[in-house]
């Protein structure tokens, strides 16, 4: 698309977590396209990288825009186009960039204990996280023991299941969990190894190119495995289900690539609602929990009537539903990178309503959402502690 086919309607100025924070017309969707309709030559590229990353890519204006433009393949094709080495902190950003686009060397760093601070999709390995400042393993206390792996079940070669970089290199039991979920509903789930970076931060970064890598690489690795593949994730959903549209334009990898989006799931769609869930003995009755809609949740609402129903369904719990417009939290990939201080500003009114409504535990199924609420609630010292989805479900 054109870039002159917005309207200048200013919708987007009413949704944009970021444009509610600087009040700066150039960081709203409308002030990008201005700017890209006028051309690049029109701005120095330090100045037009700056704009293009004060952008979450959560994709609030685009699930408001009356025309339906697609604004986030927009400023994800704009950024691909900033000469390189531009932007604010290039040289994290290409070392993070590196990293996510090579499955071997994540592994070999996993393995020799280094890691990486508070990354959407690859935070670090299961050693580093004390050293960052995220709390213990979440539900100790709180929640009844995980069950035990049913041993008699055998991998179900029909239903693979891609577990993203969170759960493969820093919080494993997140895999753990989607096995017990998955053998509750007589589902033994076939984790195959060599699975890349879903691509998502490479994409939002503008590295399209390297997003294009990683979905060959996922697409060969699963070519010869049929059925469903099934992620924990929904930022990784999101993603695997948009190799389709990333490489529609490559004749010789369209048609797979659309039928590899098509396989795609999220875990929480393919699990039973159970009839009534058994209490949590350590939670008692009504605790209180906040599910963290991450924003590919909320503004893909067919992606997140599975958690909700399963959620639902627990008679333990009282679920909180705080009220306003400010529940992004801030993280937005490699955003929190670049602009920690307006991050944590997005984060603080989201986190001051969960806390007034009394919440002591926040579920989300967005790997960086879930690094988000963990780091910032133990900066906070709030008492209020973050878990994934699957692993709080897992423990009931």
């Amino acid at each position: 698309m054109s870039p002159e086919e917005c309207v200048r309607c200013g919708a987007c100025t009413a949704v944009c977590p970021v444009y509610r924070h600087t009040g700066q017309e150039g960081h709203s969707a409308r002030g990008k396209m201005l700017v890209l309709a006028a051309g690049f030559a029109e701005r120095p590229a330090p100045a037009l990288a700056e704009l293009l990353g004060r952008c979450l890519m959560c994709g609030a204006c685009a699930a408001v825009c009356p025309r339906r433009l697609p604004l986030l393949e927009t400023f994800a094709a704009a950024r691909s186009r900033l000469p390189s080495g531009s932007g604010t902190r290039p040289g994290r950003r290409r070392l993070l960039r590196l990293l996510l686009s090579s499955p071997r060397l994540l592994e070999l760093l996993a393995g020799l204990g280094i890691g990486l601070v508070r990354l959407e999709l690859l935070p670090g390995d299961s050693g580093l996280w004390r050293k960052l400042g995220l709390p213990p393993p979440a539900g100790a206390a709180l929640l009844a023991p995980m069950e035990p792996l049913p041993s008699p079940a055998a991998a179900d070669d029909s239903i693979q299941l891609f577990a993203g970089c969170l759960a493969r290199f820093l919080q494993p039991e997140i895999i753990e969990a989607s096995r017990v979920l998955a053998a509750r509903a007589g589902i033994a789930l076939a984790d195959l190894a060599g699975q890349a970076c879903c691509g998502l931060a490479a994409w939002s970064a503008g590295d399209l190119e390297g997003a294009r890598r990683l979905a060959r690489h996922n697409i060969v690795l699963y070519r010869e495995l049929p059925g469903a593949i099934i992620t924990p994730c929904a930022s990784c959903q999101v993603q695997l289900q948009r190799y389709g549209a990333l490489l529609a334009d490559d004749p010789g990898w369209a048609e797979e690539a659309a039928r590899f989006s098509a396989r795609v799931r999220g875990l929480f769609d393919v699990l039973p609602v159970p009839h009534a869930a058994a209490a949590v003995e350590a939670a008692g009755a009504e605790f209180p929990v906040f599910f963290h809609q991450s924003c590919h949740l909320r503004h893909h609402p067919e992606l997140a009537v599975g958690p909700q129903q399963l959620l639902a369904a627990r008679s333990d719990i009282r679920l909180l539903v705080p009220g306003g417009r400010d529940l992004c939290c801030g993280q937005g990939g490699l955003f929190q990178q670049a602009y920690p201080a307006a991050s944590q500003a997005i984060f603080t009114p989201l986190y001051q309503q969960v806390a007034s409504a009394g919440a002591l535990l926040v579920v989300t199924s967005c790997s960086g959402c879930l690094l988000q609420w963990q780091t910032e609630l133990a900066a906070r010292d709030s008492g209020i502690r973050a878990l994934h989805l699957a692993v709080f479900l897992a423990q009931a």
